[in-house]
């Protein structure tokens, strides 16, 4: 009889004993199952992110996109006005070319005295005066033509040097981005 109750007893204790291991594993099952909920928001988080750098990346390549066609556009508006530039210097060194050879005619012996005949506003002087006056005149137009066109090229220079300062920005920029990308692409790949 004492026997059977000893049995009963070491029956009883090893049912106890399996009892408190099956409590032990339940809530280590709880934990296990917190830490993958847990996981998971982590991995919406990151995936969230991940397509968030991906939206701002594609907008960052857009706009370098964009600034590529302005500094094009500067470029080439630049080169014309480059190109004009150069024709209005031509244009003014014959100006002045034709103007000193005004001026030596006109300081000539062969025209130093007017024709008795010729008076007022006939006169090959007076016809002088008024040529290098009006190519005088044309000399100072082409000059502040050329001025404005300077003050323009300074201007265009100037936007294509912030443009090429943006560019260097969103390219280190987008080289962050792409390092973060792939940090996160890694942490993913071993959380899956």
């Amino acid at each position: 009889m004492l026997g059977i109750l000893h049995t009963i007893m070491e029956i009883l204790h090893t049912m106890s004993i399996l009892h408190t291991i099956m409590e032990i594993l339940h809530t280590m099952l709880g934990i296990l199952h917190t830490i993958m909920s847990i996981l998971h928001t982590v991995m919406s988080i990151l995936h969230t992110v991940m397509s968030i750098l991906c939206t701002i990346m594609s907008i960052l390549h857009t706009i370098m996109s964009i600034l590529c066609t302005i500094m094009s556009i500067l470029h080439t508006v630049m080169l014309i006005l480059h190109t004009i530039m150069g024709i209005l210097r031509t244009v003014m060194e014959i100006l002045h070319m034709v103007m000193e050879i005004l001026h030596t005619v006109m300081d000539s012996p062969h025209h130093h005295g007017d024709s008795p005949h010729c008076h007022g506003f006939s006169t090959p002087s007076w016809r002088f005066s008024t040529l290098s006056w009006i190519l005088h005149t044309i000399m100072e137009i082409l000059c502040t033509i050329m001025e404005i066109l300077c003050t323009t090229m300074e201007i265009l220079h100037t936007m294509l040097g912030i443009c090429r300062t943006i560019m260097e920005i969103l390219h280190i920029t987008l080289a962050i981005l792409l390092t973060n990308k792939v940090i996160l692409h890694t942490i993913l790949g071993v959380l899956h």
